[in-house]
């Protein structure tokens, strides 16, 4: 899968990027924040309200999620 963005985000990546005018303050400026909240009971919907905020050109009917129930977990009981 490639994933293009649309958006200034990308020119602010590749403006950060250059080592001559890059800066850690103007890395972190670049890194878009996203104020919402997973609920643990909501994965799937908050993993796609996270998606579409990055990628607002994304149609939700097209996301798929698959969730992997084998391995390691943080998760408490």
């Amino acid at each position: 899968m490639t994933i293009t963005l649309q958006t200034d985000f990308t020119s602010e990546v590749n403006a950060v990027a250059d080592p001559d005018t890059s800066s850690q303050t103007s890395i972190i400026q670049a890194i878009p924040f996203v104020d919402l909240i997973v609920p643990h009971s909501n994965l799937f919907d908050g993993a796609s309200d996270v998606v579409l905020k990055l990628f607002p050109h994304w149609s939700k009917a097209e996301l798929k999620f698959l969730q992997c129930k084998d391995g390691i977990t943080n998760k408490r009981e």
